[in-house]
């Protein structure tokens, strides 16, 4: 397959080229970042977040929904990637 036609059939799939973007936009996506590696990375940092948001406020039921929500939200991310990931 040629170079810029898998980049076409990747940005279909959702799933970045591991060249684009950097840290910040695998942070800020909703989808997958393009490598396991760069995933384990931003679960990591945002649960480091997570943790500081959880140790300044204390234990709120706001904060156990946030962090609850966002746990979800990273595992479906990485469920999502991990499909990606094994195909490339």
């Amino acid at each position: 397959m040629h170079y810029w036609e898998s980049r076409v059939v990747g940005k279909l799939r959702g799933m970045k080229q591991p060249d684009e973007g950097n840290l910040f936009t695998d942070l800020v996506e909703f989808g997958p970042a393009p490598t396991m590696a760069r995933e384990i990375v931003v679960i990591v940092i945002s649960l480091a977040v997570l943790g500081a948001l959880f140790a300044i406020v204390g234990p709120t039921p706001l904060v156990w929904a946030i962090f609850g929500v966002s746990l979800v939200l990273l595992a479906g991310r990485f469920a999502v990637g991990l499909r990606g990931w094994s195909k490339s």
